[in-house]
């Protein structure tokens, strides 16, 4: 398993920012400066964030206590984060912590961008 990479994009539309994730969502250390840039893109950032998680490879607790958060902080900001593309191995770790269904989740990048 992989490190935390994040790629992450402004769509066309300007409304929404996306993040690629790609690696392990865990206890490293970048997965908790990637809570607080999440956390910074909610503040200042357009009204939609996507995290897209195709090519993320494993997700830990911790690193589902990261969306759990970001999605918090998104809510309260009146401001929408949702989940694109989620791999079977990561939505029953989201499942199983009782994530996946609170938190919008598609199939893809381009439909979780277009929903409002």
């Amino acid at each position: 398993m992989s490190s935390l990479q994040v790629e992450h994009i402004t769509r066309q539309d300007g409304k929404t920012f996306v993040y690629r994730l790609r690696g392990v969502l865990g206890e490293s250390t970048y997965s908790f400066e990637f809570l607080e840039e999440l956390r910074r893109q909610v503040k200042e950032g357009p009204e939609r964030i996507v995290l897209n998680l195709q090519e993320l490879e494993y997700i830990t607790s911790s690193g589902v206590g990261v969306i759990a958060a970001a999605y918090t902080s998104a809510r309260r900001a009146g401001k929408r984060l949702c989940l694109a593309a989620v791999p079977s191995k990561v939505q029953r770790v989201l499942d199983i912590c009782g994530v996946f269904d609170a938190v919008d989740h598609y199939d893809s990048e381009d439909e979780a961008a277009s929903e409002g």
